[in-house]
């Protein structure tokens, strides 16, 4: 059970805090203000942001992950705050399981670093195949550079994890990086949360300016509306402006240009685009640079196998099932297909595969790849319930049922946290499910007491 220090000025609020992680599986002590020091004996610390305001005493010596909680979050206080130390910045209009999968992935962060020395090549971001060795030849030699990088691939192939490699092995690593999702955000709000918005004189911080020191990661850039190409242009030219607002002071008012590498990515060929003229060229040649090409998975080899069984034995960690191995006709079904969703795909289909798996063998039917296709791509996280899987042949489980089963069979003698754990999930996954599927939570655990830490 982690151990989490509440520090909140509101008693009222601090005690609503206090009670969400203690139905969540937290041990949990409170404090009015940040105590004079903190022992090793907590996981984390969850504060109001307005506590740790310039001069303010933080738990930085303990090096303890602190999570802030603003009345009034903005992104430029966002990244100060992290700058100084903080794990993470949140708004206290957040929903619950925002905040429990922050302190399950700062803790987890914090819990890795102490063993092992901070590396960029993850489970899904390593191979042996020629294609692999160069690209990881290529991030080396571009990392600790100012080159403006452009990563093409296919959907799926882990080019977000290439810009995180080259963010974290350069010499910006102790900034923010930055991402927006070109694809993922609606056309009429892009512009302002690239360049900014609201009056001249008391502008709202877009993007490029929240990264200032620290990288940019454009993902999927060729879905940015030409308006925006433009202006990224003038940035690139060294003449960036933000809008004025429509109704006030009319034409544009000059902002200093922040300091910022720009890391792009995707799966379009940008240059073809170009050569149509639904890509500005300019804004091509900026972003051209340096190009790195991420393989799609089918053209890696044995690399696909490997990363598999690396990933069976991840999830299986995770869920509690040691023991899980292949069957032969798996490892010749994983190799054989042609995974058009790339590292995306293979991981989808081999955590769904340890779920829904009653056997220390894994055979291709749990795969659910024979057929040429995923017949359900879904994963435990949200992005889709539907669809059926083969659990033993003439048995078909759907995840929704599977998910609510477990649930409900178990929910009296696990904690929020241990359900997850063994569902492979996040806290906040398990608990935006319970409410997708009307699952009331049981509380079945005696509270140890609450104990004021101020």
């Amino acid at each position: 059970m982690s151990h989490v220090l509440v520090v909140e000025p509101n008693p009222g609020y601090r005690a609503h805090l206090c009670d969400l992680l203690e139905r969540n599986g937290y041990a949990v002590d409170h404090a009015a203000r940040f105590p004079q020091s903190i022992g090793k004996t907590f996981a984390a610390v969850v504060a109001n942001a307005r506590l740790a305001e310039p001069g303010t005493v933080l738990p930085t010596d303990q090096n303890l992950p602190l999570i802030l909680i603003a009345d009034q979050a903005n992104i430029r206080a966002a990244v100060d705050a992290i700058r100084e130390g903080a794990a993470d910045y949140l708004p206290r209009s957040f929903e619950p399981g925002e905040l429990l999968e922050t302190l399950e992935r700062v803790i987890s962060l914090d819990a890795e670093e102490a063993q092992q020395p901070p590396r960029y090549d993850t489970w899904l971001l390593r191979g042996s195949c020629a294609a692999m060795r160069e690209l990881f030849q290529s991030i080396e030699m571009v990392a600790p550079t100012e080159s403006t990088v452009l990563i093409e691939g296919e959907p799926g192939t882990g080019k977000e994890l290439v810009a995180r490699a080259l963010h974290s092995s350069g010499q910006r690593r102790q900034a923010p990086l930055m991402t927006l999702n070109c694809a993922g955000t609606p056309q009429p709000l892009i512009e302002s949360e690239l360049f900014g918005h609201g009056p001249v004189n008391a502008p709202a911080a877009g993007l490029l300016q929240a990264s200032d020191g620290g990288t940019l990661f454009l993902k999927e850039v060729g879905e940015l509306p030409l308006s925006t190409q433009d202006r990224l242009i003038d940035f690139f030219r060294g003449s960036a402006t933000r809008n004025a607002p429509s109704s006030g002071v009319d034409g544009n008012a000059p902002v200093p240009l922040p300091d910022v590498r720009v890391i792009a990515s995707t799966h379009h060929n940008i240059g073809r685009l170009a050569e149509n003229g639904q890509f500005r060229e300019e804004l091509f040649r900026h972003l051209n640079s340096v190009t790195l090409k991420v393989p799609p998975l089918r053209s890696r080899g044995k690399d696909i196998v490997e990363l598999a069984k690396g990933l069976l034995a991840r999830h299986a960690v995770s869920m509690n099932k040691s023991g899980l191995r292949f069957s032969d006709d798996a490892l010749a079904a994983i190799a054989e297909y042609h995974w058009p969703g790339n590292l995306r795909e293979l991981e989808n289909a081999v955590e769904r595969a340890v779920i829904l798996s009653g056997h220390s063998v894994i055979g291709a039917e749990l795969l659910a790849i024979d057929a040429g296709r995923l017949q359900d791509a879904s994963r435990m996280d949200g992005e889709s319930d539907q669809g059926a899987i083969d659990d033993d042949p003439g048995d078909h489980v759907s995840l929704e049922d599977y998910f609510v089963k477990f649930v409900t069979d178990n929910q009296e003698r696990f904690t929020e946290t241990e359900l997850a754990a063994k569902l492979g999930i996040s806290r906040k996954n398990l608990w935006e499910r319970r409410k997708r599927y009307s699952i009331p939570r049981r509380r079945t655990r005696t509270r140890r007491p609450r104990r004021d830490f101020g």
